[in-house]
């Protein structure tokens, strides 16, 4: 039982250490790394000299970086102090810069949909206003529909006959003659 919660804490500590990282695992990570490039037993690692690991490690990194990469990494290790804080403002200016305009962008935005829905509202009120003329004046037969709508009016004995009520005391829809076709999807070009 003992040997197993020993274990367990191993466990939790090399998962702890790959999460939170720190020096002393990068330096364990760059030793298993000589290890398994040159073929070195892992404990004898810790007993090469510390420059002659790390040089091998970097020189290594190195070559497998693309050109671009390996540029910027030249400047950065060349940067001056003074250097750094310049490039370091101008990032956290530029970042400010960015939240910036992304709020102005959303404000700009809610206040267009905004607008939009306050037009179709001023649409939609002046619609059902309308010529305030019945319904039979302002849809007669005959009149210039878009092409996706089309009015047929039954004759008004068949529409009495649909007032009947149904045994469910509604209005018997079964009754109600349907001349007009069902309307299609509009086809996108």
């Amino acid at each position: 039982m003992v040997a197993i919660n020993y274990f367990l804490a191993l466990r939790t500590i090399a998962l702890r250490e790959v999460l939170n990282g720190g020096p002393d695992y990068w330096l364990r990570q760059v030793f298993r790394w000589y290890s398994r490039e040159f073929s070195v037993p892992l404990p004898s690692v810790s007993d090469l000299p510390m420059d002659h690991v790390l040089q091998a490690y970097y020189e290594c990194h190195y070559e497998k970086m693309e050109e671009d990469d390996r540029e910027a990494e030249r400047h950065f290790l060349i940067e001056t102090d003074e250097d750094r804080r310049k490039r370091l403002a101008d990032e956290e200016r530029r970042v400010v810069e960015d939240l910036e305009y992304e709020r102005a962008a959303a404000a700009e935005a809610v206040k267009a949909k905004m607008e939009k829905t306050s037009e179709e509202a001023k649409t939609i009120a002046k619609l059902a206003e309308g010529d305030k003329k019945p319904f039979g004046e302002v849809f007669r037969p005959g009149t210039k529909l878009p092409p996706n709508i089309s009015l047929s009016f039954a004759p008004e004995a068949d529409f009495e006959a649909a007032l009947e009520v149904s045994s469910t005391g509604g209005l018997d829809t079964n009754n109600l003659p349907l001349k007009s076709k069902p309307l299609q999807p509009p086809v996108l070009k």
